[in-house]
């Protein structure tokens, strides 16, 4: 399986309209979200974050890793953004971090995600959005594949519109 995709460019758009995202903290030349980047040989894990970061991790075993740094960026005042594939939600480092976000947006539906080649695959996709500080629990919405708000099915706590 490849482990580099690229988000879908209407829901990066619709989170980068509502964060304004300066950095791009996990990306390669042909992916990158942000004219500030981090790729590999700049090794994002190492870098300091600040401001609005935006983080799509490699599709791997890393992911616990990635979290974990936006969660401890956010607790020295950056805005961290992290999109996963996937379902965590039994792993160790999911418990110990994305529990302390301050949202989790479930998305409705799978977006897209293009590899470097164009092709595309639809995965199951989870936003969690680190705000400065956060310390939990996390407020959980639901939202379409695109990122906006998903009107049919409300998430719980304050964020969360009566139906």
């Amino acid at each position: 399986m490849k482990i580099e995709w690229k988000t879908p460019p209407d829901l990066f758009g619709t989170l980068n309209r509502e964060f304004g995202f300066q950095t791009d903290v996990c990306a390669l030349p042909w992916n990158a979200q942000c004219s500030r980047f981090f790729t590999p040989e700049t090794d994002g894990l190492a870098q300091p974050w600040e401001g609005s970061c935006w983080c799509n991790p490699p599709f791997d075993a890393t992911q616990g890793r990635w979290v974990e740094k936006a969660w401890k960026e956010a607790q020295r005042g950056a805005t961290v953004v992290v999109i996963l594939p996937g379902n965590y939600h039994d792993s160790d480092w999911w418990h110990r971090y994305a529990l302390r976000a301050s949202e989790i947006r479930y998305m409705r539906g799978r977006p897209k995600f293009a590899d470097e080649g164009g092709r595309e695959t639809s995965m199951r996709t989870v936003v969690l959005v680190f705000r400065p500080y956060c310390k939990g629990p996390a407020v959980t919405v639901s939202t379409l594949r695109d990122g906006s708000p998903n009107n049919k099915g409300q998430g719980h706590g304050a964020h969360a519109k009566p139906s």
